[in-house]
């Protein structure tokens, strides 16, 4: 049985450490009403190339490594879908076919006059944090709000959850968003946040690698001398690390198309061989070792699946 472990481990390992995608060589896709009809002249882009659909709503450009996500401008007489308190009017660049847009018409047409408000850095660290931001900053939005007239928009800004050294609140990003559901409508740019404090994360924690590599305990250089106490300097230990990246990312640009893929398998393969370490454990100790092979099976079956996906 312990080999038999070890083998599916193994092969479920090797399926992820060769995983790639073979992307469409075009971003295409339609942008209709809700009754189906064409939407002609809508503005598509990609963040770097720019088309307009043409007369039966179609747009179509060649698909670049640098780009992410697909997103239209909404013309000024559709509705801004809202979902999750978020507006839906981009999606994310995967290995589908066509990346189709469905915008509803305004009841009352196009909107010339509307109130924009702008919340910038509301840093929530805990959840008494997010209470504060309900009870004090979005009441006093709506207060105002209520004393404005035509149609109320709102952006959030810099960055919505707190994010330092080891520790971030992502997890907070979808009870904030919950609450700005309760505006009449509150546009929240939460993915490019948890880009943004995610890459901030990573930065730091790459750092603190480089860092301990040179440090020995409670920080001090093991052993003090004109190398090793520049080279673990906070601001050069922070441009070493991000240079390497760059030059990770830039000398292969398909890798930074399956980078968050890689981050994201590789998190949750450590919690299966987690999982494998505690299956021979207590199949050793004749114990019930399938209570944690099952959901190590399901682990790694996952995870190496997010790379084919």
């Amino acid at each position: 049985m312990k080999k038999l472990l070890i083998i599916v481990a193994s092969l479920a390992l090797s399926l992820s450490s060769f995983a790639a995608k073979v992307l469409p060589p075009e971003v295409k896709g339609r942008v209709t009403d809700t009754d189906g009809k064409p939407i002609a002249g809508v503005v598509v882009s990609d963040g770097i190339q720019v088309v307009l659909t043409d007369a039966e709503g179609k747009y179509c450009f060649p698909r670049i490594p640098e780009a992410y996500y697909v997103f239209i401008s909404i013309p000024s007489e559709y509705e801004i879908p809202i979902r999750q308190g978020q507006p839906v009017f981009f999606k994310k660049l995967e290995d589908r076919p066509a990346y189709n847009f469905v915008l509803k018409p305004l009841k009352g047409g196009p909107e010339k006059d509307f109130n924009l408000f702008l919340m910038a850095d509301p840093q929530c660290q805990w959840i008494w944090h997010v209470k504060r931001l309900r009870q004090e900053g979005i009441a006093d939005i709506k207060a105002y709000a209520r004393k404005c007239k035509g149609p109320d928009y709102a952006i959030t800004l810099g960055d919505i959850a707190y994010s330092e050294g080891y520790r971030n609140t992502n997890y907070l990003l979808p009870v904030i968003r919950s609450e700005f559901e309760a505006g009449k409508v509150f546009m929240s740019l939460a993915v490019s946040a948890f880009l943004m404090t995610s890459v901030d994360t990573a930065t730091r924690l790459a750092r603190f690698t480089w860092q301990e590599l040179f440090t020995g305990p409670q920080g001090r250089t093991r052993p003090p001398n004109p190398f090793t106490s520049p080279i673990s300097n906070m601001y050069l230990a922070t441009g070493i690390v991000v240079a390497l990246v760059a030059l990770l990312l830039l000398g292969n640009p398909e890798a930074a198309k399956n980078l968050w893929n890689v981050f994201a398998s590789a998190n949750q393969l450590l919690a299966g061989l987690t999982l494998f370490t505690a299956s021979l454990w207590l199949y050793k100790n004749r114990k019930a070792w399938w209570v944690t092979l099952f959901p190590m099976l399901f682990m790694l079956a996952v995870s190496s699946a997010g790379l084919w996906l």
